[in-house]
């Protein structure tokens, strides 16, 4: 009977500092969060180096990856997505709905996009990163010498052939700010039946094949380089800054404040040739994105 009392007193003992330690949180639950990224390949390297950086510093991710533009911002304002990579262009002329020009200074585009998605839409975007990823049109590089090096030139030789096929992404084929907005503004009069809407990858693809004649490109794709391909100029400043941030719902930073440094060091990090390296490793050495996140993580001494 007396060993039943000790058995009985000390189980009790156990209960209740267990209870202190849940109660005050010594037993603290990993902190979860939902990551999304959109579906191309520098979505998919930045998703995975925020999904390591995060699980460095304790949080549990559940991983949204592979997300059209239009439902990843649609996950983000409706609470099923809490952080992800966004872009000031993208937001300014599509989720924002500005029908002006977005503004050519990259601090002032991102002051712009930062105060209005805060107050609209209770959406906080961290520090902004240095490198533009900008929409592009680019060609062969032995075409040059009869299209010349910027989008005026080309719409010149285009206007008088009338032979060339475009290949465009899905998006940029049908957003505002996207072909058909540029090739007003260029003069560049191509017919519907002239362009085929199909993955960036695939458009590569489609021009070494000789498929298609011109395509839209990403200005930090790693294939640029190794296709030999020239990226015409945008001579008359057409598109916007792209420049990529963290965005997270006000609310999720408010319960997770150091999200705000976990993500600094990347603003710095992260240009315009170290993204188009990472891209490229993905792209044409069939490196996985998470690899090639979690080698520059431990370059940088991040990981």
């Amino acid at each position: 009977m007396q060993n039943f009392k000790k058995i009985f007193i000390i189980f009790i003992a156990v209960f209740f500092v267990t209870s202190v330690f849940i109660t005050q949180g010594c037993f603290e639950k990993k902190k979860g969060i939902v990551l999304g990224a959109k579906d191309f390949t520098e979505q998919y390297v930045l998703g995975n180096i925020f999904s390591l950086l995060l699980e460095k510093n304790g949080f549990e991710v559940k991983e949204k990856f592979g997300l059209g533009s239009k439902v990843i911002r649609n996950a983000l304002t409706t609470n099923q997505i809490d952080i992800c990579p966004a872009y000031t262009g993208t937001a300014w002329s599509v989720h924002l709905k500005h029908s002006e020009k977005a503004p050519n200074d990259p601090d002032v585009l991102y002051k712009k996009v930062k105060e209005e998605d805060l107050e609209q839409n209770n959406l906080v975007w961290l520090d902004r990163f240095l490198f533009n990823n900008t929409y592009a049109l680019a060609i062969k590089g032995e075409r040059i010498i009869e299209t010349g090096n910027t989008l005026s030139s080309y719409a010149n030789y285009f206007n008088k052939t009338k032979k060339d096929i475009f290949a465009v992404g899905h998006e940029f084929y049908e957003r505002p700010d996207g072909f058909f907005k540029m090739a007003e503004l260029y003069g560049l009069d191509v017919p519907k039946k002239n362009v085929k809407t199909m993955d960036v990858g695939i458009g590569y693809d489609a021009l070494q094949k000789g498929q298609v004649d011109t395509i839209m490109v990403y200005s930090t794709d790693g294939k640029l380089v190794t296709h030999n391909l020239i990226v015409l100029e945008d001579n008359k400043f057409f598109f916007p800054i792209y420049n990529i941030c963290p965005v997270v719902r006000a609310e999720v930073l408010k319960k997770y404040p150091e999200l705000k440094e976990i993500f600094k060091p990347l603003g710095k990090l992260l240009d315009e040739k170290t993204m188009q390296q990472l891209n490229a490793k993905v792209d044409t050495e069939n490196v996985s994105a998470k690899k090639v996140a979690e080698d520059f993580l431990k370059e940088q001494n991040l990981l």
